[in-house]
């Protein structure tokens, strides 16, 4: 069976996605039978993808005639590897295929995973209801919707999308751990400090500025944040609101980088104005650590409030900043270890595998032929 996977754009969840299902595709499917097509400039996002396994373009604006561009060559790509299944990854790669799914000589099937519903961004109600109709009339053109989460779920059916094409398969990352890069921390009294650590974009969905507007209001002077990551979306920077030498930029990191964060961190805060699922709330459970993260999206989802972390109601600065200040080591470590415990009870990558190999078998039933059933000895009891 062939399986092209296509993204227009592959920061952030989506880099770590392709991560974790890139080998054990390769090993159950086959060396050439798995194809990654995405933006050159997000190659280097990847640390498990095998480049042979890689396709590029050049990166492309969302404008109307890159986005013609690229649908000829998705088109042109789809006619000479001849998937038998297409994976799209976000709405943006969602719409370009399934727009030209008209014009192949030979229709995949659709598998189509938009790692977050444009729908649920924070932004107007028109915009919302736009992208809803969009989603929905491109159900017609989709075999299976992957929601990685039960809020996912939820909003696919607030919002009118055909629930007969939608399967939830929760995201999920590797159990074990990979090579860690501890980077040089800032102060951190060892026996009273709180470090607490921040990895995503800098982007306005993160919510990083309100986690730095709260870190200016923090009445603790031993609490510490480190911040990883930098603007993706948008082109401002937020450097202008580190205002106490509390708080350490570490700009674009790399992913063993973030694990020796991890390690080092007391507790992660994921700050989100809108989230599809949250995998950095992954990689800190599977450390010991656990998460404050807000009251949007997938993320409530993901911690069980005041045992595994907290969920923080009250996302103004100031409430977060009191939030913060309550913080003792002795609950967070205690919390910590349940986090662990969940994460491998729910949230690992075989899990995850297990589920998209249960579609693609669905979709491709001869590509996973049944083992023959062996014959019953005979009766020799009969004469």
């Amino acid at each position: 069976m062939r399986i092209l996977h296509f993204a227009q754009n592959v920061a952030g969840g989506i880099s770590s996605y392709f991560d974790e299902i890139a080998q054990h595709q390769l090993d159950r499917y086959g060396p050439g039978n798995v194809v990654f097509l995405m933006p050159d400039r997000d190659v280097a996002n990847l640390s498990r993808v095998p480049h042979e396994c890689v396709r590029t373009f050049d990166c492309v604006e969302r404008t109307p005639g890159d986005f013609w561009k690229l649908a000829k060559l998705v088109r042109r790509v789809t006619a000479e590897f001849e998937p038998d299944i297409i994976h799209l990854h976000s709405t943006f790669a969602g719409t370009i295929f399934r727009a030209v799914i008209p014009f192949l000589r030979r229709r995949p099937k659709v598998v189509y995973c938009p790692h977050g519903w444009a729908f649920a961004r924070e932004q107007s109600a028109k915009a919302s209801y736009v992208y809803a109709q969009l989603e929905s009339l491109m159900m017609r053109w989709t075999d299976v919707c992957i929601n990685i989460s039960e809020n996912e779920a939820r909003l696919a059916a607030a919002h009118g999308v055909p629930l007969d094409k939608c399967v939830t398969v929760q995201n999920g990352i590797a159990a074990e751990l990979g090579p860690r890069v501890p980077l040089v921390l800032r102060g951190s009294d060892e026996r009273t400090g709180i470090r607490l650590l921040f990895v995503g974009r800098h982007d306005p969905q993160k919510g990083i500025d309100i986690l730095l507007r709260a870190m200016q209001l923090v009445k603790r002077p031993e609490l510490y944040l480190d911040v990883a990551g930098a603007s993706v979306v948008s082109k401002a920077t937020v450097d202008h609101l580190v205002t106490r030498p509390n708080v350490t930029l570490f700009g674009h990191v790399t992913r063993s980088q973030v694990q020796g964060l991890m390690e080092a961190c007391d507790a992660i805060v994921v700050p989100s104005r809108w989230e599809g699922f949250g995998l950095v709330v992954l990689e800190a459970m599977r450390v010991g650590k656990p998460a404050i993260v807000s009251p949007n999206g997938a993320l409530p989802d993901l911690v069980e409030d005041g045992v595994t972390g907290f969920i923080a109601r009250d996302m103004a600065p100031a409430g977060l900043a009191a939030l913060l200040d309550s913080l003792d080591r002795t609950t967070l470590a205690r919390m910590g270890e349940a986090a662990e415990r969940r994460f491998h009870a729910r949230y690992t990558s075989d899990r995850m595998n297990a589920g998209i190999d249960e579609i693609y078998r669905r979709l491709v039933p001869a590509a996973f032929p049944v083992a023959p059933v062996p014959q019953s000895a005979p009766n020799k009891s009969r004469v």
